[in-house]
């Protein structure tokens, strides 16, 4: 879950109507082509489709990273602006509970 709002979060702070380039956001690069074919399979995210050239003729072996480029969509903003919004009315929840027990003691 972490790696998924990372990932939107990039996109989001860097969106500027192209794809952008998302396979060294961390250094796993098999979870995040897993990450981001989950991102794609919940409609939030839209993938480039990129053929991997086949470099072995040049002695060029084909198991390198490739570019994973992606770009979010209307559905990836808005269910990101869910999460932040969920994250601080928890905080908030908090801060009240806690301001109630303080207030019962000195009243």
């Amino acid at each position: 879950m972490k790696l998924e709002q990372k990932i939107l979060e990039y996109l989001k702070d860097h969106d500027d109507g192209r794809f952008i380039d998302v396979s060294l956001l961390d250094k796993d690069y098999e979870l995040v082509k897993e990450t981001v074919s989950i991102l794609k399979g919940k409609n939030l995210i839209v993938v480039e489709k990129i053929k991997p050239r086949n470099l072995e003729f040049f002695g060029i072996p084909n198991n390198r990273i490739s570019r994973i480029k992606v770009k979010i969509n209307s559905n990836g903003k808005a269910f990101l602006f869910g999460l932040k919004n969920k994250k601080n009315d928890i905080n908030l929840r908090q801060n009240k509970k806690s301001f109630w027990k303080m207030a019962y003691f000195f009243g």
